[in-house]
């Protein structure tokens, strides 16, 4: 039962669906220049009914966020007026003293709107960690404890929302968008109902727009953002519930099973973790498309990739190219870096000397990401290993380059080759896997070590026949279906161009799959459901 309070609204719910529906009327009555009020109310609202008592958080960034960026623009706008109408001499004479000035200035800003929000999701996501950790060093020195929360109930989305208006600021810092004058407007890029609970964390230059100008209606677009629902529906009820119902039956207390039956629910729970999250995203998706917003794409398929770097390219897509372009070049490319590298390569010689930099700030974001997360330590540790396993694939791709440039027969190209390199990936993304799925670290080393040891009790049972066979045909179905989009095949346009009568076929069969599953969901907490 929802709450209406720091609960986020089921995507799923009939409370959702109801509160859709009227949203989707109210946009397509009102005239399409005002369409973008009617999202930012229902986005408010969807707020107000999910995370009321924690709104001033996402309100508090909205604002800080508007103004820092009006106010980087204020400071560029000056230095253009004075450089212009200056004659040459002047400029020679002047203007690296004032250009250096008015940057000084931006720098000022961005670190204050960065420090300010970055502390605010800190205090929620991390102060727990950091006061458990200091709190003994201060006993040893006979200092006062810092206070420890019982509980943090987290802002609806506030991850997401930080990570997308913060990059939004850098880019107005860089020159790269223009500030948005309309603070009404810039709350509805912030808080966008969709992709608050988890995500995709959208540019203002892709996303912006489309929210703005108002979207006229459009029933094919409508169609394929109904049937984007549908498939996200059934990632999470057909596949992602009964995965996770079944791994934690095996794994989670005294049951007695071990060996193989635990590396089932490893593969189990990394499926769940996948269309948990997917789905999530397949539905935000969904909703927008039917609202006319197009949102980025967040995951391409990342259990067919071929490497475990490759597989981080497919995985969280918006996350990885946020970190990079936030975090990675402007590291990588910066003067201090650059010096650095160019000593370091001095001193290491050969291929080590050149990549070892590069990996170095490679293996910094990736615990950026692990962090993200979460301020646990089996985040930190999985973010470890992921950047390690990486950083092992990039000395090893350098290290072969010329052998497989002479024996391209032995590249992907190869489909034994590929297959191979699937399960190479997917086998280490399991192991990653291995770290989180316990409630904490102690936990997860705990179902870790039963791996190793033997035992399928016989009083014990997780599922029964049905629901297996059910189970497999529905991964049977996402396997084919991955496939074909590998190949290019673009699912929703061929269904669309079908005839109207096999196309009701279609969505009778995948609403009678999703009403027969959805009984599994009663108690499950879905992944992501309150980043």
């Amino acid at each position: 039962m929802l709450n209406g309070y720091n609960t986020p609204m089921n995507f799923l719910s009939e409370t959702f669906i109801i509160f859709l529906v009227v949203v989707c009327i109210l946009y397509y009555c009102v005239p399409i220049k005002r369409r973008w009020i009617v999202l930012l109310l229902g986005s408010y609202a969807f707020y107000i009914m999910s995370c009321f008592t924690l709104m001033i958080f996402i309100m508090l960034t909205t604002i800080t966020i508007y103004g820092a960026a009006r106010l980087l623009e204020a400071i560029d706008e000056s230095r253009r007026a004075l450089f212009d109408g200056k004659d040459e001499q002047w400029l020679e004479e002047h203007r690296a003293k004032w250009r250096q000035k008015f940057q000084r200035q931006k720098r000022w800003v961005l670190t204050a709107a960065l420090l300010f929000n970055f502390a605010i999701l800190f205090v929620f996501k991390y102060f727990q960690v950091f006061t458990s950790a200091i709190n003994p060093i201060f006993r040893l020195l006979n200092f006062s404890e810092i206070g420890v929360w019982s509980t943090v109930i987290l802002p609806l989305g506030i991850s997401f929302y930080t990570f997308q208006t913060v990059g939004y600021l850098a880019d107005v810092y860089w020159g790269k968008v223009k500030s948005e004058k309309n603070i009404f407007k810039f709350a509805l890029f912030t808080s966008f109902f969709p992709q608050l609970i988890q995500g995709p964390i959208s540019r203002f230059d892709q996303l912006a727009p489309q929210l703005f100008k108002g979207n006229k209606w459009n029933w094919q677009n409508f169609k394929k953002g109904l049937m984007l629902c549908a498939w996200g529906a059934f990632k999470m009820l057909c596949i992602s519930t009964p995965c996770f119902l079944i791994a934690n039956s095996i794994i989670r207390g005294d049951t007695g099973f071990g060996g193989p039956i635990i590396l089932l629910a490893y593969f189990l729970w990394g499926v769940y973790f996948y269309t948990s999250f997917s789905g999530g995203i397949d539905l935000a998706r969904g909703i927008a498309q039917m609202l006319g917003v197009h949102m980025v794409e967040n995951f391409a398929r990342p259990y067919f990739a071929t490497s475990y770097s490759n597989y981080w390219s497919r995985w969280h897509i918006t996350l990885g190219k946020w970190i990079a372009d936030y975090v990675y070049y402007p590291i990588a490319l910066s003067k201090w870096f650059g010096r650095f590298s160019r000593k370091f390569a001095k001193k290491v010689h050969g291929a080590a000397g050149k990549i070892i930099p590069s990996r170095m700030v490679a293996f910094i974001c990736f615990l950026m990401i692990s962090l993200w997360h979460g301020g646990d330590p089996k985040w930190f540790l999985s973010g470890v290993f992921v950047a390690s396993v990486v950083t092992c694939e990039a000395f090893f791709r350098m290290g072969t380059r010329k052998f497989f440039e002479r024996h391209p027969k032995l590249t992907t190209q190869n489909l034994a080759i590929r297959i191979l390199t699937i399960v190479y990936t997917f086998f280490m993304v399991s192991i990653s896997r291995c770290i989180l799925i316990g409630k904490n670290l102690g936990e997860s080393l705990s179902i870790f070590k039963r791996l190793f040891t033997y035992g399928i009790p016989d009083n014990v049972t997780v599922t029964n026949e049905w629901e297996i066979t059910a189970l497999a045909i529905c991964l049977f179905i996402l396997f084919v279906v991955g496939i074909l989009q590998e190949r290019g095949h673009n699912i929703r346009d061929f269904v669309v161009k079908q005839p109207s009568l096999v196309q009701l076929v279609y969505c009778i069969i995948f609403v009678l799959m999703i009403i027969f599953f959805a009984s599994w969901g009663e108690g499950v907490v879905y992944v992501y459901g309150a980043v």
